[in-house]
């Protein structure tokens, strides 16, 4: 079928409109709003003197106390600024403007999705002197999202009891869902997994547990359930992320913001570890069977039937450190 030219060339004046309005709006957004991502946090805050008056121009830079990288920007006309996409971590916040004593805020901690708010008031001083301030009141106040949810730390993750060993089942026990993973009465394939900011949801059954058996052997099914359709069995990404791998993992179950996508149930965000300047590491066996997984059910006991023999072992190892120049 032949297209008249009048018309082609109509269509190509409309499209390539419409890739100038793309291009507009790219361009004239805000760089902070745009570089938004579910696997970082935000250090947002004001710079006032004693007096509560504005400090314009105050150079503030924050530091990563694991690695020593530092991160700078100065506050706008305001007295606010914004640190976009930092990675989760413990940071030191350095603000320093002539005139003014430079005053330090030491070991904060950014969680992975949330907002640090850090106020800074400077006192009247030489540069060379130095306040340091090592509790900030309403730093953890979230202004900027209504989400509803819990951050745990990879310490806290490799402690808690975890039959499975992966990160994904600890979901199960936030305020909002049940035990398999229904997120304010929303069935288990609505949850949404992100993995360091990439969408790790099994895109059929919107977890690897829910419809389909688990590619990832006893990742949250327990001994012997690895075989089964997966119905009960908590859900899960759609590749493992054992806890030793985690750095941190924040899981929410209501209010979400723009960046959840994919379903209408929980959103977990979760981090992998990074290295740090010292030499790190681990070598573990995670082993399981049926010594130590519990007793005979009612139904073999009441036929006189063993229980079966079953054992199942996961190896890994974990390394990090300083990369040479």
């Amino acid at each position: 079928m032949l297209v008249p030219f009048a018309n082609f060339r109509s269509r190509v004046s409309f499209v390539f409109l419409a890739v100038l309005l793309v291009f507009a709006v790219v361009s004239i957004a805000p760089s902070t709003a745009w570089s938004q991502s579910t696997s970082t946090g935000t250090i947002v805050g004001v710079v006032t003197d004693t007096s509560n008056a504005i400090v314009p121009g105050a150079t503030v830079s924050i530091t990563l106390k694991s690695t020593g990288a530092v991160r700078t920007t100065t506050t706008d006309n305001e007295g606010r600024y914004v640190f976009a996409d930092v990675d989760p971590g413990a940071y030191d916040v350095q603000v320093s403007k002539q005139g003014f004593a430079s005053t330090i805020i030491a070991n904060q901690a950014v969680q992975i999705a949330t907002q640090l708010t850090e106020n800074v008031k400077l006192q009247i001083g030489s540069v060379s002197q130095t306040v340091t301030v090592t509790e900030n009141p309403g730093a953890e106040l979230q202004t900027l999202t209504p989400t509803v949810g819990t951050t745990l730390s990879g310490a806290i993750i490799m402690n808690l009891p975890n039959t499975s060993r992966d990160a994904s089942s600890l979901a199960v026990l936030q305020p909002g869902q049940n035990i398999n993973g229904n997120t304010g009465g929303v069935a288990s394939d609505q949850n949404s997994f992100e993995l360091d900011g990439g969408y790790a949801t099994d895109d059929m059954s919107g977890d690897n547990n829910t419809y389909i058996a688990s590619f990832s052997s006893d990742t949250a099914g327990g001994i012997g359930n690895y075989h089964s359709s997966g119905y009960n069995q908590v859900p899960s990404a759609v590749i493992p992320v054992p806890v030793s791998s985690i750095e941190e993992f924040k899981i929410s179950t209501a209010n979400q913001t723009a960046d959840f996508n994919g379903g209408a149930g929980s959103q977990m965000e979760l981090v992998t570890k990074r290295g740090t300047n010292t030499i790190h590491g681990g070598v573990y066996e995670y082993y399981q069977d049926t010594n130590f997984a519990g007793a005979n059910t009612w139904d073999n006991n009441s036929t006189g039937t063993a229980q079966p023999s079953s054992h199942f072992s996961r190896f890994g190892a974990d390394a990090g450190g300083k990369i040479p120049k």
